[in-house]
């Protein structure tokens, strides 16, 4: 066998080696369990605040979409008309595993403001890692909408 050929063998018997390796170790490596957590009405509450102090609204939700986890979310001032229209995307999924962090929260946020003429979109992701196998009681969170200027607040009950 030629020097090219025998580099070229030798490189094929360390690449499949490795890549061997490595799928082995990633089908060995251990595993988190994810579950989806189905968020009913009951465990939602949507605020909306001016962040200099000025409009604070009660807004009502309703599930626009149970597979995709789309809530719309219609925020009104005191006389009842609805001022502010959000769609929001909400999705909790808890990951168990046999090592620390023994539970994992990913809680995806993402808002789509359907007040403006032009709708605008924000949005965050938020991980909380804990030590042991600990349910979490509930979630705060916020995201800024309107330029910044607001935000739309979330408790969720767990």
């Amino acid at each position: 066998m030629s020097g090219s050929k025998s580099k070229w063998v030798s490189a094929i018997v360390r690449t499949g080696w490795i890549a061997g390796a490595f799928l082995f170790l990633g089908l060995s490596a251990p595993q988190a369990h994810a579950q989806n957590v189905d968020l009913q009405p009951g465990q939602l509450k949507f605020r909306y605040e001016q962040f200099d102090g000025g409009s604070s609204l009660s807004c009502e939700k309703y599930l626009a979409n149970a597979a995709s986890q789309d809530w719309d979310v219609k925020c009104s001032d005191e006389t009842g008309k609805v001022v502010k229209r959000y769609l929001v995307h909400l999705w909790v999924t808890v990951y168990r595993r046999d090592f620390e962090p023994r539970t994992s929260y990913e809680v995806l946020y993402w808002i789509t403001d359907f007040s403006r003429s032009v709708p605008e979109s924000a949005g965050t992701t938020v991980w909380f890692h804990v030590r042991d196998a600990s349910e979490l009681s509930g979630i705060d969170v916020s995201q800024s909408v309107e330029n910044d200027t607001a935000g739309l607040y979330l408790s969720i009950a767990l």
